[in-house]
């Protein structure tokens, strides 16, 4: 006959790591500006999990530059519509709804802009630990993952 493994199933002779859910809460998050039409409020941030993920909210009009991240990230559009393409495929803008996700390829610059005159949210998925952007317009100044913007919320060149 076998032994039993204690009633927690963990070997008492085994050390285990203490750990806990986090929860991140959207209300506490801070808001990073995007610009007069967008912010994204970080979720996952901290460097310590394999993916970052963040919520951005943009109003109509909004467009998000092409640029392209060193690995795959997900959007999972939350409300509203969006249109998303990739670059030199202008002509074949995808548009997603609530419920849809974009999967865009690492190291393949794409765009994004909110389709229609709703609000768009979106939770962005990072496939890496920390938010790495690099945009096709290489004269937009980046500062830790997010593009820097004057008083007036416009690009920094």
């Amino acid at each position: 006959m076998s032994a039993r493994p204690p009633a927690s199933g963990i070997s008492k002779s085994i050390p285990q790591p203490i750990v806990d859910i986090r929860l991140a809460s959207l209300e506490a998050s801070e808001k990073v500006v995007f610009g007069p039409l967008s912010f994204y409020q970080p979720l996952i941030d901290r460097g310590e999990t394999p993916v970052f993920m963040g919520i951005q909210t943009c109003e109509p009009g909004y467009f998000q530059p092409m640029h392209w991240h060193p690995y795959t990230e997900c959007l999972v559009v939350l409300e509203g519509e969006a249109n998303a393409w990739l670059i030199g495929k202008e002509s074949e803008k995808k548009r997603g709804k609530a419920g849809d996700v974009f999967e865009f390829p690492p190291n393949v610059p794409h765009a994004f802009e909110v389709a229609g005159q709703a609000t768009v949210r979106v939770l962005g998925v990072h496939c890496s630990p920390v938010r790495i952007v690099h945009f096709v317009d290489s004269s937009l100044v980046m500062k830790n993952g997010y593009q820097v913007l004057d008083e007036q919320l416009a690009p920094t060149y």
